[in-house]
């Protein structure tokens, strides 16, 4: 088998120890096209055998942009011993039948009480429709 069918001409090889994904359907179907037949998990496991892995491409959301400005952490050396001290914050995205919810809460960190939420629909958006407010 030539390293350029593997994947189906949509990925590449990955050597060992580089991270892997998942098995894509095109390898599994090269196969049984060639006459072996196996599924999925067992071309996994073939492939983790060889060492050989799929390779995409993947979203690259960790690395800050040199323009922006790093704040310092405020909380470093802070001992939290009373109420209303320190306040969190947490935004939470939940994928609903029709559309989405985003619920904020807000808590205390020294009691770990949730001082509020508000869950805030934003169902009736579309892609590029506007803004949830």
């Amino acid at each position: 088998m030539e390293d350029a069918a593997i994947g189906g001409g949509r990925g590449g090889i990955l050597t060992p120890g580089e991270k892997r994904e998942s098995v894509g359907p095109s390898l599994k179907d090269m196969l049984k096209r060639e006459g072996f037949a196996v599924g999925r998990k067992h071309v996994r496991t073939l492939m983790d055998g060889m060492g050989i892995a799929a390779i995409y491409r993947r979203r690259n959301t960790s690395a800050p942009h040199p323009a922006h400005k790093i704040y310092p952490y405020l909380l470093r050396n802070l001992t939290i011993d009373r109420p209303n001290q320190v306040w969190a914050t947490d935004l939470t995205y939940i994928p609903m039948k029709r559309g989405f919810v985003f619920l904020v809460a807000i808590l205390d960190w020294a009691t770990r009480k949730v001082l509020g939420i508000d869950p805030h629909d934003c169902g009736f958006l579309r892609r590029g429709a506007g803004r949830c407010d």
